[in-house]
């Protein structure tokens, strides 16, 4: 018996060794696939290569936000802080096939009362649900796009109960995107609060407020409805204006733009009271 059992144990040490090189090793556990960390966070530069999510966390970033194809983030009711951004030129960067989730009362922004900004560029698809994001800029490193404000480029967006304030320039930026954005406010966006190229927008209650510009579509197919917006008095400044596609409106309350509430151009368009 002795015998046997010395004679088993290379054998059993040899399948710990194979199940340790196989196993994901986390500092906080696994379920339901997803890495959770659950320790207060400090990063130069956060690279996601697996599903993650992160609860309830203060976390400030020096460097960048990089979540690679086919890799996750998930947001819970966390703080997320850029420091040192160099004015734009750190950020947030989603590869094709990697995903961003930000929810249940998840803040992105900065971690200075300086003008400093960051970077969001999503080639990746993306979930904002109640969370608040301010101070975006527009890329301006080599790899990233840089049209400014969140930038989502051939993938999906669904955005409900999200308020995007204070971006030097667009809020959203959509390049070949099918987006979903209900019960979110646009306040304060030096430009468009959305721009979008080439997209399928759909926009149910929301609230646009301050911004130079509301909508502004270009080969966009637009469907707007139960929404205030509200202008600058910056001259040239209008509420939706749709260059091509189509726009199907009901329900808007447009006022206080310098010169048009709709400018409309090469597009359908179907408007109710």
């Amino acid at each position: 018996m002795e015998n046997r059992m010395r004679a088993e144990y290379p054998i059993m040490i040899v399948t710990c060794l194979l199940l340790l090189a196989f196993t994901p090793f986390t500092l906080s556990g696994m379920e339901s696939g997803r890495t959770f960390v659950r320790e207060a966070a400090m990063f130069d530069d956060l690279e996601v290569t697996v599903p993650m999510v992160l609860e309830n966390q203060n976390i400030v970033v020096s460097g960048n936000v990089t979540i690679r194809g086919n890799a996750s983030l998930y947001l819970i009711n966390c703080s997320l802080r850029f420091n040192n951004t160099g004015d734009g030129s750190r950020g947030i960067l989603i590869e094709k096939g990697g995903f961003i989730e930000l929810s249940n009362g998840t803040y992105l922004g900065t971690n200075s009362e300086t003008e400093d900004r960051f970077f969001f560029v999503s080639y990746g698809n993306v979930s904002l649900k109640e969370c608040r994001i301010e101070n975006v800029s527009g890329g301006v490193r080599d790899d990233v796009d840089g049209w400014g404000g969140i930038e989502v480029h051939n993938a999906n967006l669904n955005m409900k109960g999200a308020t995007l304030s204070n971006f030097r320039s667009n809020g959203l930026f959509l390049n070949g995107t099918e987006a979903h954005i209900s019960d979110s406010a646009f306040i304060n966006c030096g430009d468009d609060a959305v721009e979008s190229i080439d997209t399928t927008l759909n926009v149910t209650s929301c609230i646009f407020q301050n911004n130079n510009f509301g909508i502004y579509g270009s080969n966009t197919s637009l469907r707007v409805e139960n929404s205030r917006f509200t202008g600058t008095d910056f001259p040239m400044s209008f509420g939706i204006k749709i260059w091509g596609g189509s726009l199907h409106a009901s329900g808007l309350d447009i006022r206080d733009f310098g010169r048009y509430g709709m400018v409309l151009d090469r597009a359908e368009v179907f408007v109710k009271d």
